[in-house]
């Protein structure tokens, strides 16, 4: 993790100099040299709350992320006008060009700010999508189950937004919630002091509320502390295997790929219906190989913001939404919440409702 950040600091702090070399020849409050140390700051912020994230009051923590988050988009779309700014300025050199370059950057500078500031109204307001299955295995009586993917809660989300979660998948009156992971975002300890996790006992599901784990829930080595933290709430974890709940449902719980690449073979009778879930969408067709008739992931988080959703599409045989396999209904989540830039362009975060019902 450390190398990830250190790489990060190293390519944010190239890009931002060489934006701010951009920005400046296009603004003259920016000439003078000390805003570059203003302008390369949010690169340290980003890194320091992202690293650090106990060693502050969670309040200066919370607000910093926030800020830092918002910063990072607009490096990230300020990278491509760098690009487009770049080509015209070789242009100009040539004499292929008149000298349009600061027009471009300003037209290209409010064009980000609203492309971000889009991204951040479209990141904080979660929509609720249903699927409708229709199977002919014996389910006694129609189900309803939720599945929620992605929360990150820790020095982005806390307490509120763990409430507000709740109170959505509560609204759609489940009988199954399934969690597809990264329910923590990194520090458990940031978690647990502020007790954002004690909301998630509220949640109401007949045959209960059941998790696996995400990259994020592994990557510090706490994934064992919790799962004894979120089981006095409530959630049971399926990792490596299969539970039989009421009505004909059998559910099948797969590690995080990052620690564990098996892949369990089919559970249960032919005549009952199966559910496999993992958290990065890595065995869809093993899934439907071995016979389960729904697969639910999440981690993709659809690209966060376009056009990284290029990337995820080719990356991952189905990155975002609902497709068949074979008799199997795979269903991927671009998830609730998202990592370190609370920024979305692209779909929206979401809480998926799937209707399940015996032909």
């Amino acid at each position: 993790m450390l190398s990830f950040f250190a790489l990060l600091t190293v390519i944010g702090l190239l890009g931002a100099t060489a934006q701010w070399f951009m920005y400046r020849s296009a603004f003259s409050f920016l000439q003078a040299r000390a805003t570059w140390l203003l302008y390369i700051a949010p690169i340290f912020i980003f890194v320091f709350v992202n690293i650090k994230v106990n060693l502050l009051p969670l309040p200066l923590t919370r607000a910093l992320a926030w800020a830092s988050g918002y910063w990072f988009a607009f490096f990230y779309y300020s990278l491509f006008l760098l690009i487009i700014y770049g080509v015209f300025r070789l242009l100009l050199y040539f004499a292929l060009l008149p000298a349009c370059y600061i027009g471009l950057v300003r037209v290209g500078l409010a064009a980000i700010v609203l492309v971000v500031a889009g991204g951040a109204w479209n990141a904080v307001h979660p929509v609720v999508r249903e699927v409708n299955i229709t199977t002919n295995k014996l389910v006694k009586t129609p189900q309803r189950v939720v599945f929620v993917s992605d929360l990150h809660l820790g020095g982005l989300f806390g307490r509120g937004y763990a409430k507000s979660l709740v109170e959505r998948i509560n609204a759609a009156q489940p009988d199954l919630v399934l969690i597809g992971g990264d329910i923590v975002d990194g520090s458990l300890e940031t978690v647990d002091k502020e007790e954002s996790y004690v909301e998630l006992q509220n949640l109401q599901a007949v045959q209960g509320v059941y998790a696996v784990y995400g990259n994020h829930d592994v990557m510090r080595q706490t994934s064992a502390a919790e799962q004894v933290l979120l089981h006095k709430v409530g959630l049971e974890f399926v990792k490596n295997r299969t539970v039989e709940l009421p009505n004909g449902i059998v559910l099948t719980g797969l590690d995080d790929y990052s620690r564990s690449k098996m892949v369990l073979t089919e559970e249960g009778h032919d005549t009952q219906y199966k559910i496999f879930m993992e958290h990065q969408p890595r065995h869809i067709p093993e899934a439907a190989a071995s016979g389960y008739d729904l697969y639910v992931a999440g981690h993709t988080h659809a690209g966060q913001f376009y056009p990284n959703r290029e990337l995820t599409k080719r990356m991952y045989l189905l990155d975002y939404g609902t497709k068949k396999f074979q008799q199997m209904t795979a269903i991927v989540s671009d998830g609730y919440g998202l990592w370190g830039v609370p920024v979305r362009v692209g779909p929206p975060p979401e809480i998926v409702v799937i209707n399940i019902k015996s032909a």
